[in-house]
C-alpha cells in the first residue's frame, strides 16, 4: 500500500481513469478535484475530520507527503488515517495496527 502511494499507481480514481477502470478521475467523496494521492491525503474536504486527527496523531499543522510517506515512525498513524477515511475498506478491508518501533522484536 506504501509503495502504491509512493507512487500514484493505487485505487484512486486520477490512477484508474488513466488506466481506463472509470470514466472520470474526479473524487468520488467531494465531487470537486481529481483523486490524486495528494488531494486524497492533504485536501480533500471530505477527509477533513479525519485529516485532522492525524496532524494531532503526528504532531504536525503542515502535512507533505515527505512526512507521511516516508517517515517510518508516521506510517501507524498514516493506516489509521487510511482506516478512518474508509476509502480503501472495499480492496483491502481494514489494514492492521503498525506496532510503535518499541513493540518490535528486533
Amino acid at each position: 500500500m506504501l509503495i502504491q502511494l509512493r507512487t500514484g499507481h493505487i485505487q484512486l480514481y486520477y490512477h484508474l481513469h488513466r488506466t481506463q477502470q472509470t470514466d472520470s478521475p474526479t473524487c468520488p467523496c467531494c465531487n470537486q478535484h481529481q483523486e490524486t494521492v495528494v488531494h486524497f491525503l492533504l485536501l480533500c474536504p471530505a477527509h477533513k475530520h479525519a485529516r485532522s486527527r492525524l496532524k494531532r496523531a503526528i504532531g504536525s499543522r503542515d502535512l507533505t507527503l515527505r512526512i507521511l510517506l516516508s517517515e517510518r515512525t508516521n506510517l501507524k498513524h498514516l493506516f489509521s488515517y487510511l482506516n478512518d477515511t474508509k476509502r480503501f475498506a472495499h480492496v483491502y478491508g481494514v489494514f492492521p495496527p503498525i506496532p510503535d518501533k518499541s513493540d518490535d522484536n528486533d
